[in-house]
């Protein structure tokens, strides 16, 4: 699944129909939050998938992610990520960006 790494976001999100094709990744309703768009438009979560493995090249994290009805993306990796990868982002005059991550293991 292609990703976006975003360091504006606070979560880590997956879209509802990418999350039904996964196996054994159980959602938590009980640790549903509430969404808030650039719009003040409002939405809830359907609840939480545990130590979502996301593999980027050799390295593989282990990510909490909320499950989402609707996304544009089908997986956003918000703040959260970017802290466990420990994320450094270059940017350069050309437009240019690296963005170099961390393995935590």
């Amino acid at each position: 699944v292609k990703a976006v790494v975003d360091d504006g976001s606070q979560l880590v999100t997956l879209r509802q129909d990418v999350w039904k094709q996964l196996e054994n990744s159980p959602v938590f309703p009980a640790h549903r939050t509430q969404l808030v768009s650039a719009d003040t438009g409002t939405s809830q979560t359907l609840g939480l998938v545990k130590d979502l493995p996301i593999r980027v090249g050799p390295i593989t994290y282990f990510v909490q992610a909320q499950v989402v009805r609707d996304s544009p993306v089908p997986l956003l990796l918000g703040l959260p990520f970017w802290a466990l990868a420990q994320v450094h982002k270059d940017v350069y005059r050309d437009g240019f960006m690296t963005l170099t991550m961390t393995d935590p293991n």
